[in-house]
């Protein structure tokens, strides 16, 4: 088992996939709009993946409410994006723009998902919302002081540092790391996440595939792992990418395979769920924040 996560190009495995995965033993495979198509499907899909790995491997999905949902209608209901109404490069898939607010709010939703035995993932640590350029195109950098950024964006992460997960932020923080972003930064994964956040966690990168990083794939997952990011991700499905992301990412062990472990305890010790009280209650607090 390798310390990195990677994507799948359909609803359904193709032969040359099956092989890689085999072959390459990812920690767990992440899915998108392009993986689903009905709920029979994605059990299918699920039950291959962990067939061929041979294991209940973890199967993410990139759902957030609003824009960013993979899960949608007809088949899983819609929601609402976190924070209506607002704008740049994070916008509406923040929670609020107070970060006392985002600190309670993603306790709740976080402790919402492990109720139901999904294992939540933070992003994107140690902080996105200043970022006015999107990372899947260009690197943004942020000029805020170490003391702005711990008094607002650290601050819901350092709140909940003792969730289970966490994906890095392709962000550079010019007054603590010039030279990299925090994905590629010991500096700020040292200093600010693991320190200062005191978040010991998983760690797993944001995905591998997008602009804003620089490198062949290879040195990316190694400069990532090497900076002290737990698991690498690339999300695409484009074998020609993942198969060096899968050389640079260091077999799962140590520290970070006992975060690991550690992380999927809330999806084990999981034993009922109702969910049409859970249903009830949810559009109940929706009704009563509008």
């Amino acid at each position: 088992m390798r310390a990195f996560i990677c994507g799948v190009k359909g609803d359904r495995l193709e032969a040359e996939e099956r092989a890689f995965l085999r072959e390459a033993a990812p920690w767990g495979v992440i899915l998108f709009r392009r993986n689903i198509e009905a709920p029979e499907q994605v059990s299918r899909l699920t039950a291959e993946i962990r067939d061929v790995l041979g294991r209940r491997a973890p199967i993410l999905v990139d759902q957030e409410g609003g824009r960013v949902q993979r899960l949608g209608p007809p088949h899983w209901r819609a929601y609402p994006a976190p924070s209506e109404g607002s704008h740049s490069v994070i916008g509406d898939r923040a929670y609020s723009r107070d970060a006392a607010r985002v600190a309670v709010v993603g306790r709740s939703a976080a402790a919402g998902l492990m109720a139901g035995g999904v294992a939540p993932v933070m992003k994107h640590i140690p902080g996105h919302g200043r970022a006015r350029a999107d990372s899947h195109l260009e690197l943004p950098v942020v000029e805020a002081s170490r003391e702005d950024l711990e008094r607002v964006d650290f601050a819901p992460f350092k709140a909940n540092a003792d969730l289970p997960m966490a994906m890095s932020a392709h962000v550079v923080y010019m007054h603590i790391d010039t030279t990299a972003p925090a994905t590629l930064s010991k500096i700020v994964i040292d200093d600010i996440v693991r320190g200062h956040i005191g978040f010991d966690g998983l760690l797993m990168t944001d995905d591998l595939s997008m602009k804003a990083l620089t490198g062949s794939f290879r040195q990316r997952a190694e400069r990532a792992i090497g900076a002290g990011c737990d698991i690498a991700l690339h999300c695409n499905g484009d074998l020609a990418e993942a198969r060096p992301v899968a050389e640079g990412a260091p077999a799962l062990a140590g520290k970070a395979l006992a975060r690991a472990e550690k992380a999927l305890e809330c999806v084990r010790r999981i034993e009922a769920f109702d969910v049409a009280e859970a249903t009830r209650a949810f559009d109940a607090a929706m009704r009563a924040a509008v």
